[in-house]
């Protein structure tokens, strides 16, 4: 859904008519959902693919927040670096393999018969914001390191707060300190 498409003000205006109907902690279970939706309509793997890394990385800040020394940090950088790295520069890197190498191995064609022969597609697409997303991950996993996190959010705080729509395409990255007292 485009920021700008007609399908998009019809979804706004069907959550912010039913944000202001419902009361108490539903509203966040309501606008969770509502930006889980939003997500799964451009792409319903992708929106389990998302759900699991920000489970993940709420698990691991609440390691971090256990005990600041952890090694629950780097590998949570590793992680979401990693998830970056995978969609965005996986095609850059391996071209630069096949040109370093001239190996067939490493041409485009061995990797796309590859991933149709074991996933029945041909091609890695890039999920959408994921940018957007792994930074601000990113920023709040730094943020519960250096102590200027103390909360602890629950999973379904922590979740709107990664997933929340109006925010999620555009941006831009929101702070912790920006987001969470609003809930």
């Amino acid at each position: 859904m485009k920021f700008t498409s007609l399908s998009f003000l019809l979804f706004f205006l069907v959550v912010y008519g039913l944000h202001w109907m419902i009361r108490g902690k539903y509203r966040l279970v309501f606008l969770f959902l509502a930006s889980f939706v939003f997500y799964a309509a451009w792409s319903v793997p992708f929106a389990f693919h998302f759900l699991v890394l920000v489970l993940l990385n709420h698990l691991m800040n609440r390691q971090i927040l256990k005990n600041k020394s952890s090694y629950w940090y780097p590998v949570s950088l590793c992680i979401n670096f990693g998830n970056l790295f995978l969609f965005k520069y996986f095609y850059f890197l391996w071209s630069i393999l096949f040109q370093f190498t001239g190996s067939v191995w490493f041409s485009n064609e061995s990797i796309q018969s590859f991933l149709n022969s074991q996933f029945g597609f041909d091609s890695i697409t890039l999920p959408l914001a994921i940018s957007f997303y792994t930074f601000q991950m990113v920023a709040f996993t730094i943020d519960v390191k250096r102590g200027n996190a103390n909360e602890n959010p629950n999973f379904l705080q922590f979740g709107l707060f990664i997933f929340f729509f109006p925010q999620l395409v555009a941006g831009p990255i929101v702070r912790h300190g920006e987001f969470f007292y609003q809930l």
